[in-house]
């Protein structure tokens, strides 16, 4: 079984903020809706929600009707 690990993405950002040396980044956990919704413009890197894996990766499972939602506003 699959565990979320949040050490491995806290590693992975440090990483991969060298990148973005000299912009703005923010890092969110938020509620996705109104960021996608914003006017604009930015580069946005969505973690896909796994649908059948999710239960077994995430600590805070995705609905059905959050992964409509998600659809429909992608």
């Amino acid at each position: 079984r699959i565990q979320w690990n949040p050490a491995f993405y806290d590693e992975k950002s440090r990483r991969v903020s060298g990148l973005f040396r000299g912009r703005t980044v923010k890092l969110t956990a938020r509620d996705y809706a109104p960021l996608l919704l914003a006017p604009g413009d930015a580069t946005i890197f969505l973690d896909p929600p796994y649908y059948q894996q999710g239960d077994d990766l995430y600590p805070h499972r995705m609905s059905d009707a959050d992964h409509l939602r998600l659809a429909r506003l992608l």
